[in-house]
């Protein structure tokens, strides 16, 4: 894993981008460690278009995952995630007009997919849904940038 972490940091903003993309969708990745790496002193990228590209990146992978959950159907989400119909409804029910607002917890690692996935079978408002997770993912790069920078300096 290490090997891949320097691969991306080596090629820069797009090695961030493809590492954030990975890590937002559906494969578990440590973009912050990419971040990190190329924000430090030794590679010097700038800090705030790394959280740009990092951001842009995380975003379309949890878009992704959005959409894969739009695809879903409920023999699906039983057959392959082992939830029962009746657990399937009442979810359903308790999300039904607040379930875009909890888009901002896919930032989460492992459990951001989830609910990105559910959101979208779940078909919540998908421009609400993007505009927090947005504000949620990017708050989490902006922090690892910002404690990144003050633990160097």
């Amino acid at each position: 894993m290490n090997t891949i972490i320097q691969l991306l940091v080596d090629w820069g903003y797009i090695g961030l981008f493809i590492a954030t993309y990975l890590a937002g969708s559906f494969i578990p990745f440590s973009s912050e460690a990419v971040l990190v790496g190329l924000i430090l002193p030794v590679v010097g990228l700038d800090p705030v278009k790394c959280v740009a590209v990092a951001s842009a990146g995380n975003i379309l992978g949890g878009t992704t995952d959005y959409y894969i959950g739009t695809r879903c159907d409920k023999e699906w989400m039983m057959k392959y995630f082992h939830i029962k119909p009746q657990k399937i409804r009442k979810t359903i029910a308790y999300l039904h007009n607040k379930s875009a607002i909890f888009g901002f917890f896919a930032f989460v690692p492992f459990a951001g997919q989830a609910i990105l996935l559910g959101l979208g079978y779940l078909r919540a408002n998908a421009f609400l849904t993007i505009l927090s997770m947005s504000i949620g993912k990017t708050l989490r790069y902006i922090v690892v940038a910002y404690i990144t920078l003050q633990v160097v300096h």
